[in-house]
C-alpha cells in the first residue's frame, strides 16, 4: 500500500493528473500481457535480477497511455512503481468488468504493431 501512496505523491509532485485505481489495474493488466513485446527491445544481456526493470519502448508507452487513459508522461512514473508487479502477475480481467481487451488491442494496439 505504501507503494501506491508513493506513486500518488510522485505523480502529484511532478504535476501529473491523478490516476484512478481502475486505471492502475488496467495498466498492470495490459503491461503483464505485453511482456514478450517489451522483452524484444531489451539489450541481449538484460536480466530481471534485483530491482532492474525493462525499459518500455515508445509504442508500448503510447499504447498504455491510450488504453488506460493515462497521460504519456505518467506512464514511465507508473512503470517505475508497478513494473515488477506487472512482470510477475497474469491479471485476467473478467468480461463483467466492462473492459473489452480484444477491442482495445484492435483499436489502439494494432496500428502500433502490438
Amino acid at each position: 500500500m505504501s507503494e501506491l501512496q508513493n506513486l500518488v505523491q510522485l505523480l502529484a509532485s511532478s504535476g501529473q493528473p491523478p490516476v484512478s485505481f481502475e486505471q492502475l489495474i488496467r495498466f498492470v493488466a495490459f503491461a503483464s500481457r505485453l511482456r514478450n513485446e517489451v522483452l524484444l527491445v531489451q539489450p541481449a544481456a538484460f536480466n530481471l535480477v534485483g530491482y532492474t526493470r525493462p525499459v518500455l519502448p515508445p509504442t508500448i508507452q503510447e499504447f498504455l497511455s491510450e488504453a488506460c487513459l493515462i497521460t504519456l508522461p505518467s506512464i514511465n512514473i507508473i512503470w517505475k512503481f508497478l513494473a515488477h508487479t506487472a512482470w510477475n502477475i497474469n491479471l485476467n480481467i473478467s468480461p463483467a468488468s466492462n473492459l473489452n481487451l480484444p477491442s482495445i488491442y484492435a483499436q489502439s494496439g494494432h496500428r502500433r504493431g502490438i
